[in-house]
């Protein structure tokens, strides 16, 4: 390997450590591990290189190079990504040490139960967003007719979903879950969710001018990344100078002190 092909492979190598200790930021934080690793697969997928680092709590956080932070959002945005997170009954239960009111505790229940719905039909192909509310009367005492109970869900859904056909699927979820609810009283709303991303990952990447990368000994470098670059480089030229130097010498070295010895035969 003569030493022109040995500064590139250095240079390679040396630009791949930075790139792994440097440029990363923080995506997003404290998910849950499956859909942490869900994300990463979708990133990695679309060729983007990222890595995922222990959080609070049993949460992770996601970090992209710099240069890829807009593409991904936008990517895991298209994909649904990052997904709602919604209380369950354990949670919204959680023992106190206080003594609840009736009413606190039909709140609490109504609340739980609104949670558990979203948690649920969130899982729906082709779902971004889910609302739902619960109106549970309080019953009559005197015994006459009250108003029965009723629900709206609202869902926004991905451009290419179409959950018309699952509308009967989702009222009956809402009523099994509603204790003394009818599917006439379940009203659902789609609406089309609108991407505020108008560009894919990669789209972003096409769209980048010609002066965001130069090219050094036939590596190509992220604008960024040229003067850690040129430092790499520059000591890279350093140490070849330094080693030719002293190779030079020591083979100087080595012919004076066989010349000597000759001479000593010699005579």
């Amino acid at each position: 390997m003569n030493t022109w092909s040995g500064c590139r492979v250095i240079l390679l190598l040396l630009l791949s450590i930075g790139s792994v200790g440097c440029g990363k930021v923080e995506l997003y934080s404290n998910l849950p591990e499956k859909d942490a690793n869900e994300m990463m697969a979708i990133l990695m997928q679309s060729g983007v290189s990222c890595a995922k680092a222990p959080g609070e709590e049993g949460t992770w956080n996601l970090k992209v190079a710099e240069s890829d932070f807009a593409g991904s959002v936008a990517t895991l945005s298209q994909a649904g990504y990052p997904r709602q997170s919604f209380e369950n009954l354990g949670q919204v239960f959680q023992k106190s040490g206080l003594i609840s009111s009736p009413l606190e505790e039909k709140n609490r229940l109504r609340h739980a139960l609104q949670q558990e719905l979203c948690n649920t039909l969130s899982r729906i192909s082709g779902v971004k967003t889910v609302d739902v509310h619960i109106d549970v009367p309080d019953v009559n005492p005197f015994g006459d007719t009250s108003k029965p109970p009723s629900a709206a869900v609202s869902i926004t859904h991905a451009p290419t979903a179409d959950l018309q056909p699952r509308l009967l699927d989702i009222q009956e979820i809402v009523v099994a879950t509603v204790e003394g609810l009818d599917l006439e009283h379940v009203k659902v709303i789609f609406s089309e969710a609108k991407d505020p991303f108008s560009k894919t990952l990669g789209k972003v990447r096409n769209e980048r001018t010609e002066g965001d990368t130069y090219k050094l000994l036939g590596v190509e470098v992220e604008k960024q990344s040229l003067p850690m670059a040129l430092v790499y480089l520059a000591g890279i030229a350093i140490a070849v100078v330094l080693a030719t130097l002293v190779s030079r010498q020591i083979l100087a070295q080595a012919l004076t002190q066989g010349s000597s010895r000759g001479s000593k035969v010699e005579s």
